[in-house]
């Protein structure tokens, strides 16, 4: 009997991690949503063309982050990264580089305001993107218990606690845990 139970458990836990995913893309995808419909009220109030490289480049990279959020994982990400950069040192294979094309397109821009502005959109399309890296699925959740179980041992190694307390204290590791839980918050409210 005991099998019987464990199976059922497993398949429950499929069935919630898969229902987690779910819910966190879509989540991601509203406030990529969110951040575009932003982005466009503020270009428009600029009086700057829609056609301008900056705004074109940004919102092409938001236009593929809400339709490929779905496939944001650390195992579908390194794996064709590791495919793409052997096929680019064997056949000089080259994929379009969406982010110099970003920047090279904010550094034109002669309005530093504008600018900054931009490099903040595209900075919260990151931490987005970073979130359902991390948080939206399984081993994203498997990368950070290794990460974070690797510290801890080298830490104990060490005989001390001095890396784990840098790594715990990590601003940017705190603001994405506080981001992610005020994500989870609204979503479930």
């Amino acid at each position: 009997m005991f099998g019987v139970g464990a199976l059922i458990c497993f398949a429950l836990l499929l069935f919630l991690a898969y229902l987690w995913r779910s819910a966190a893309v879509e989540a991601a995808r509203q406030e990529l949503f969110s951040i575009r419909n932003e982005m466009f009220t503020f270009w428009a109030e600029t009086r700057l063309p829609f056609n301008n490289p900056a705004y074109t480049s940004l919102r092409e990279i938001m236009n593929h982050s809400i339709r490929y959020a779905h496939v944001i994982t650390p195992s579908r990400c390194w794996l064709p990264y590791i495919w793409y950069s052997r096929l680019k040192k064997s056949h000089g294979f080259e994929l379009p580089d969406y982010f110099s094309a970003f920047l090279d397109a904010v550094d034109a821009v002669d309005n530093k305001e504008i600018a900054s502005a931009l490099r903040k959109r595209h900075a919260n399309v990151t931490n987005v993107l970073g979130r359902l890296y991390i948080f939206g699925s399984f081993s994203g959740w498997a990368t950070v218990a290794v990460i974070f179980s690797w510290a801890s041992v080298k830490s104990i190694i060490r005989g001390g606690v001095r890396e784990t307390r840098i790594l715990v204290n990590n601003k940017a590791c705190a603001d994405g845990i506080r981001a992610c839980n005020l994500a989870l918050m609204a979503e479930s409210n």
